[in-house]
């Protein structure tokens, strides 16, 4: 139990220092970017990147998702995965460019088509050799290249949008560039060149991709429907500012993403090891109930302060985004919760349940956002992704059960939910000093009910900061 909690602890460090540097970076460009763009074309920007996101799975095959799995798999060389993954994703930038005349006619891509290629083709490729890394056990290079892209991007967008003073271009060719950068070091360190010269391509590894990769497409897509199609749909009720405002409302709650998907990097290894190794119900109970306990205690921080800290972090025309962040906050919770259960679908191979309860998520947003929106605006897209992660994440806590058994908590984690949710209203709709009040009492009814988890947690913490420390000297 021991090794498992360290080899978990270890990887999640290592994934978290290049995470750490990188997303704490991007987050505090959005100042940047809403005082040299205007919301209407910051709107302009979101929507080619999340049309990139979307598409990413289509033109990939989610092939990175089956090198993982097939590459931490015993089974086979990890560079006849490599080299097999690379001709998958060379057929599908070739299908990308065929379908430049299907993109052109929408509208928010066709003035920035070769932009938008030139990221969705290069962002695939960084994503392959990322993984890469991983199955050949290199996560410090992982975490190191996650840092070395962050910089660059930081570097070229203050270059092309303050000195050089190109706008809109300016901001997706930062992007171009530092894909290009990230790409270079990765196959320095990563050397898949020389995968490429030694591996092998096999037909029955080649069936074996694409059928665990197939439903991962269409869970990669329903993914993406979750978090972004309330932006296209924004666009269409609500005009380009309002996807802007929006854009910047949903960047706080990327600070509990970026958390849960460190995690995840880490916990889907440990999850494929362990259950090949022993199904251990307690190990999995008790990272869970660690896992839920911090978000919720982060994500409570982050509301009480996101009115507060959203007059200093953007330029006055995208203030008001502060409204919206609190249930997107809330709804990056239960986004992480979804997220924990797909080490248990990818230990057993089971990329079809994945798919499926994403999908589910992928259409309640879509129903929800098609309601809301045009009624409520704004504030109808944010209702529509916390209902979708959350009831996502129940249909997940069930559908795993089919899978592996073990303990939750269900009081405990349904009354911290209602916790959250009156915490959200009372942020949203009260003065900030009454807000704050509220703030510390939610936060003590929280200690309250988990005071030795989160004891626990903050004991494991300090434990782990002395032990760095003292290596570091």
């Amino acid at each position: 139990m021991k090794n498992k909690s360290k080899r978990l602890i270890n990887n999640t460090i290592i994934f978290f220092i290049g995470s750490l540097g990188s997303k704490f970076i991007q987050f505090f460009l959005v100042p940047l970017y809403t005082y040299v763009l205007t919301t209407e074309q910051y709107g302009v920007t979101e929507i080619v990147l999340t049309a990139s996101n979307v598409l990413m799975p289509v033109f990939s095959l989610s092939i990175a998702d089956g090198l993982l799995r097939f590459g931490l798999d015993k089974n086979w060389k990890k560079e006849d995965v490599l080299k097999t993954s690379l001709v998958i994703v060379f057929i599908g930038t070739i299908c990308s460019i065929l379908f430049i005349p299907v993109f052109a006619s929408y509208d928010g891509l066709k003035h920035w088509m070769s932009y938008f290629l030139l990221i969705l083709n290069f962002r695939i490729y960084r994503d392959v050799f990322a993984i890469n890394l991983k199955i050949n056990d290199k996560n410090l290079y992982f975490a190191i290249d996650s840092i070395i892209y962050t910089f660059a991007l930081c570097g070229f967008s203050v270059l092309f949008l303050t000195i050089l003073k190109m706008g809109i271009k300016g901001y997706f060719l930062s992007y171009v560039v530092a894909n290009i950068v990230s790409i270079i070091n990765l196959i320095i360190v990563g050397k898949p060149l020389r995968d490429l010269t030694n591996g092998k391509i096999h037909k029955s590894l080649l069936h074996d991709l694409i059928i665990y990769s197939i439903p991962m497409i269409a869970n990669g897509i329903a993914w993406w429907v979750i978090t972004a199609s309330d932006r296209f749909i924004l666009q269409y009720y609500e005009g380009a500012s309002s996807v802007g405002i929006y854009s910047v409302a949903s960047k706080i709650p990327t600070l509990i993403s970026t958390f849960s998907s460190v995690f995840m990097q880490a916990w889907i290894i440990s999850a494929v090891t362990e259950y090949d190794e022993d199904r251990e119900k307690h190990f999995y109970s008790n990272v869970f109930h660690k896992y839920y306990v911090a978000m919720f205690v982060a994500a409570t921080c982050l509301i009480s302060v996101a009115r507060i800290f959203m007059r200093f972090y953007v330029s006055p025309d995208f203030q008001i985004a502060w409204k919206y962040t609190p249930l997107l906050i809330s709804g990056a919770i239960y986004s992480g919760m979804f997220g924990f259960f797909v080490g248990i679908y990818a230990a057993a191979k089971n990329s079809k349940s994945v798919t499926m309860t994403t999908v589910v998520g992928a259409l309640i947003n879509i129903i929800l956002n098609c309601v809301f929106i045009p009624v409520i605006g704004i504030q109808g897209a944010v209702i529509a992704t916390y209902i979708a992660w959350l009831v996502t994440t129940v249909i997940r806590i069930i559908d795993t059960r089919k899978i592996l058994k073990f303990f939750i908590d269900y009081k405990k984690l349904a009354i911290l939910m209602i916790i959250n949710v009156i915490h959200c209203i009372c942020i949203i709709n009260f003065e900030i000093k009454y807000s704050l009040i509220i703030s510390v009492i939610i936060f003590g009814v929280i200690y309250s009910i988990e005071h030795s988890m989160i004891n626990e947690i903050l004991a494991q913490g300090k434990k782990i900061l002395l032990n760095k420390i003292r290596l570091g000297k």
